[in-house]
């Protein structure tokens, strides 16, 4: 009987003391590694770094060396299993202390779309900011070099004149409202303004010609 109630009490023990050590936090003063070196060449993921949720039925999400190729490696994020979605999602941010609310700055979404500064992205990237960079490579196509072409239908000064006094602003171009509301396309924009440019050109070799027509009288 004592032999059955030692048994019995020593399981109790290390179940209690199981639960115990799950529970607890972990603080490690020193290098922590996940799985161990391996210098053979495997390819694919290595060990994870899991994180639970609050229920099972949560997308895991994950951390893990992967080995693209001899010499090349990925560290990985896995925000969940949910490709195309802007349900899961990698957030960087920071707790206000004083009120205990979250908010997030950076964020890269299960479809793809990163967000500076906004909340639900809807582009490849969305900056809520100002941005400050030394070069932006914008590729269009179409470019206006058209206009330079003989049977290129260019607008007489009045027509001109009588579209400016209606509409309020040059042809082709977006209203002040549309863009203060839509914002503007860079490449687009840029090619406008370069077909407003080259139509400026034609217009002043035309005034030149003109102009030396009635000199010659």
């Amino acid at each position: 009987m004592k032999l059955h109630l030692v048994k019995y009490v020593v399981v109790l023990s290390l179940v209690v003391l199981s639960a115990y050590v799950n529970a607890q936090e972990q603080i490690i003063k020193d290098n922590l590694q996940i799985g161990e070196y391996d210098y053979s060449i495997e390819l694919g993921p290595g060990k994870r770094l899991y994180f639970g949720g609050i229920s099972e039925s949560t997308d895991l999400l994950s951390m893990y060396r992967y080995n693209e190729a001899f010499n090349s490696s990925h560290l990985r994020v896995e925000i969940g299993d949910d490709h195309g979605s802007p349900g899961d999602r990698f957030v960087v941010g920071a707790k206000d202390y004083r009120t205990g609310l979250y908010h997030p700055y950076f964020q890269v979404l299960a479809n793809g779309n990163i967000g500076v500064g906004m909340n639900e992205p809807a582009e490849k990237l969305s900056v809520n900011g100002n941005i400050r960079t030394k070069e932006i490579k914008v590729e269009a196509a179409n470019w206006p070099d058209y206009v330079f072409k003989k049977d290129y239908a260019l607008r007489s000064l009045s027509e001109l004149n009588t579209y400016i006094e209606e509409h309020g602003h040059l042809p082709d171009i977006p209203k002040a409202a549309e863009v203060e509301k839509e914002g503007v396309s860079l490449g687009e924009m840029n090619k406008l303004l370069l077909k407003k440019v080259e139509e400026l050109t034609l217009y002043i070799l035309n005034q030149e010609k003109r102009i030396s027509e009635l000199e010659k009288i």
